[in-house]
């Protein structure tokens, strides 16, 4: 009788652990503005148990990272102004396995982990990169302008 007792009980806290962390993955989620697809980039980069101890520990924070890593970046036109002085995007080495090579199209549809080549944004300026010789800049954003731009799109859910 103790044995199934005990055993109840653990398959209760078990059900609760993950119902719990279904709900919490649920509220990060919702109220950051980023897909599913930002959340497995991380997850591809940091590995499973990394990822997991890092939305367990920290859910905000991974949220923020997720969105940063995909959204914190844009491509424009070069134009007139020539970015020769600036480095290649294309000569960063990636920090992490299993990245996909570069491509224009990465960036463009916002699927290039830019943490995966150690970018970090600065907090308040942007950082600029060729694109090798298409004609066009990857611009990262400064960190509290990619904020600014999480919460307004978390607004409009």
């Amino acid at each position: 009788m103790i044995l199934h007792s005990s055993f109840n009980t653990d398959l209760f806290n078990m059900k609760y652990f993950f119902s719990f962390l279904s709900a919490l993955l649920l509220m990060v989620t919702g109220l950051f503005a980023q897909s599913q697809s930002d959340l497995d980039a991380l997850k591809t980069m940091l590995n499973n148990e990394k990822y997991q101890l890092f939305m367990e520990n920290d859910p905000e924070k991974a949220a923020e990272y997720a969105y940063m890593n995909r959204h914190g970046y844009h491509v424009s036109r070069s134009g007139e102004k020539d970015f020769v002085e600036y480095p290649d995007v294309f000569d960063l080495e990636a920090v992490y396995p299993n990245e996909p090579p570069m491509t224009l199209g990465l960036f463009v549809s916002n699927e290039w982990n830019m943490y995966a080549y150690g970018i970090q944004p600065d907090k308040a300026a942007y950082k600029y990169f060729r694109i090798g010789e298409t004609g066009k800049v990857l611009t990262i954003l400064p960190e509290a302008l990619a904020k600014k731009k999480m919460n307004q799109e978390n607004k409009q859910k």
